[in-house]
């Protein structure tokens, strides 16, 4: 038997494992606004987080995911709360949720360009380009597709500098001319900051693997 906190969602939850649709549309309404509650405010979500079709995506892959294979994951309930008595059903859906949200950011980051690319492989690139001591000079690669994906990625993984540098580096400026974009001291500290910047986000994408 599933013991939940309210004797309410007790029973909802009892009738939706019975297939009483009206119930999972209750569950859906009470529910829904936590689900999108977490995934707007989940740092996970990243840059996406301001985007309303992604958190509107993340919140119908939760609840498709709670009726999937006849309400598997919606079962699961049971014996997870067997393990957890101190904690209730919204405790057990906000842990779903962010689970969501991971997978949900890492299939966005892992996506190919246009070209079949994806995103870490075209971080990695970019990255082994600047390696050594010479300038800094930008891969044929480097599309506005690219930028942008890049870019949307780093506003939430590099400190102020390092993303002024990496942005006017994609937009095609040389290390003079992102000195003095930047009012930064001469070209060789913009070169360091680019590298710093593709390192970072290099360091990233390797923690996430």
């Amino acid at each position: 038997m599933i013991s939940m906190r309210s004797t309410g969602d007790h029973e909802l939850l009892r009738l939706i494992l019975r297939g009483d649709e009206v119930a999972w549309m209750t569950l859906f309404s009470r529910f829904g606004p936590l689900v999108e509650r977490i995934a707007r405010t989940n740092r996970s979500m990243g840059s996406y987080r301001g985007s309303e079709d992604d958190v509107r995506n993340v919140m119908a892959q939760v609840f498709e995911r709670l009726r999937r294979d006849d309400f598997r994951a919606l079962r699961s309930y049971a014996a997870w709360h067997e393990k957890n008595p101190a904690k209730g059903f919204i405790d057990w859906l906000t842990i779903v949720t962010v689970n969501v949200v991971r997978n949900y950011v890492a299939s966005k980051l892992g996506a190919p360009n246009s070209d079949r690319t994806s995103l870490k492989q075209l971080v990695n690139t970019l990255a082994e380009s600047v390696d050594g001591e010479g300038p800094v000079v930008l891969p044929h690669i480097t599309t506005r597709e690219t930028a942008r994906r890049i870019l949307e990625y780093a506003r939430d993984h590099l400190p102020e500098d390092q993303l002024a540098a990496l942005g006017a580096w994609l937009e095609g400026l040389s290390s003079a001319e992102i000195a003095v974009e930047l009012e930064l001291h001469d070209a060789r500290t913009a070169e360091r900051l680019v590298r710093a910047a593709l390192a970072r986000l290099r360091r990233q994408f390797a923690d996430r693997g």
